[in-house]
């Protein structure tokens, strides 16, 4: 069937006390079972999701997300074929408006707002490598704020 690359963005919905963690820990299950790789941004009320696997997978993954109801406003940048995989795992990250994030952000959008929808579709792909390579050394966290922080296990997948 042949690897695709689908990134889509989207609005929260109103999401209950610790249901952000609720979301990313179904995210990286549901990922992690159906092989799929890439990344989860958020901040600023905005998803942006960069998923990698077989068509399939991918195609009926982004359908269950789309249905999910803290997601609004769904709207897919890009669905291609590719050759090889970015990432090699599923992560998440929280988009901060200081340090390294804040520079990527008035790189790729314009300003230090995390606002998904003034991304282009190349590049909200490379703000998501750009900001797996600058927090590789905190793999697979997901930092909520100042002092609370998730694990995420997530086990690498192969291409």
């Amino acid at each position: 069937m042949g690897l695709y690359r689908l990134i889509y963005t989207s609005t929260v919905n109103t999401l209950e006390h610790g249901g952000l963690q609720n979301v990313v820990e179904s995210m990286a299950y549901e990922n992690d079972r159906n092989f799929i790789t890439g990344m989860l941004l958020m901040d600023n009320g905005y998803f942006v999701q960069l998923l990698e696997g077989e068509r399939a997978a991918v195609s009926q993954r982004f359908i269950e997300i789309a249905a999910e109801p803290y997601h609004r406003g769904v709207e897919i940048m890009v669905c291609e074929p590719i050759d090889a995989r970015l990432f090699s795992s599923w992560e998440a990250r929280y988009v901060a408006k200081r340090g390294q994030s804040a520079l990527f952000l008035k790189r790729y959008q314009g300003g230090e707002t995390f606002n998904p929808y003034k991304l282009t579709a190349a590049n909200a792909q490379r703000l998501c490598l750009d900001l797996a390579m600058e927090f590789s050394d905190a793999e697979n966290k997901l930092t909520f704020g100042k002092s609370e922080n998730v694990e995420l296990k997530i086990p690498a997948t192969t291409s």
